[in-house]
């Protein structure tokens, strides 16, 4: 919120006064000062010159090559009051990129344009409509082999050992792993981070045929973008799962 000197405030009672080439008033209301009153920090946000539009991309900073464990990012905005355009562009060169390849809020990156041991540059152009102004932001993503211990096999539906959905997603406090196994066998349930790094072993045991349900606190980790794996030795599935909180 701003403050504002007394003659500035004034300005704002008449709707036929601008102020940054903005209207400061409401034409055909009775009391212009009460409705800037109800109104006052959205009126500072859209009347201040010195709130600039901000933009930071998060998301997965490694991607498989055949597209297994797909990977995701997405926008931060700050500044003035949407809502925003995004545009989001992918690119092998960071000095060129191409046309728009998507327009929401967060963005699912192509990997087929490259060969492991490449890199994927991702750039974000994010616009505010009042004031309108436009903020950049950039990112990158290693890709991986197809054998990578990160490129995560998911069998299809009804096929393979494992079943496993991950609950709610996103989660802000704490999340439910459920797994369904057609045979019983020992296991190992993972925390892994969007770089690939091995965060924390939720599980480490036998597991019996049928339906688990694992209950897991996430209040201490940051947001952003994870991993839950599980592991026999053998068979690899993975689920991803966004930590959010405001």
């Amino acid at each position: 919120m701003h403050n504002y000197e007394s003659s500035t405030i004034l300005h704002y009672s008449n709707p036929y006064v601008e102020f940054k080439n903005y209207p400061t008033g409401i034409s055909g209301e009775r009391d212009n000062a009460l409705a800037i009153k109800n109104n006052a920090c959205t009126l500072a946000n859209l009347m201040s010159g010195d709130i600039d539009l901000t933009a930071a991309i998060s998301g997965d900073k490694l991607v498989c090559e055949n597209g297994n464990g797909t990977a995701y990012v997405s926008a931060s905005v700050g500044g003035p009051p949407g809502p925003y355009q995004y545009e989001w562009y992918q690119s092998t060169d960071p000095t060129s990129y191409g046309t728009v390849q998507g327009t929401s809020f967060d963005y699912t990156v192509d990997p087929s344009c490259c060969n492991p041991g490449n890199t994927i540059f991702i750039k974000l152009t994010v616009t505010s409509p009042v004031p309108v102004q436009s903020a950049d932001a950039y990112f990158q993503l290693e890709v991986l082999p197809a054998n990578h211990l990160n490129c995560f096999q998911r069998p299809p539906n009804g096929g393979g050992n494992i079943i496993m959905g991950v609950y709610p997603n996103p989660s802000s406090n704490a999340v439910e792993f459920k797994i369904t196994l057609e045979q019983g066998e020992k296991a190992r349930l993972d925390l892994i981070s969007p770089t690939g790094q091995h965060r924390e072993v939720i599980a480490d045991r036998y597991f019996e045929q049928g339906r688990h349900s694992l209950s897991f606190d996430v209040s201490t980790y940051e947001n952003g973008l994870y991993f839950v794996r599980y592991w026999d030795g053998s068979e690899v599935v993975s689920q991803k799962f966004l930590i959010q909180r405001n």
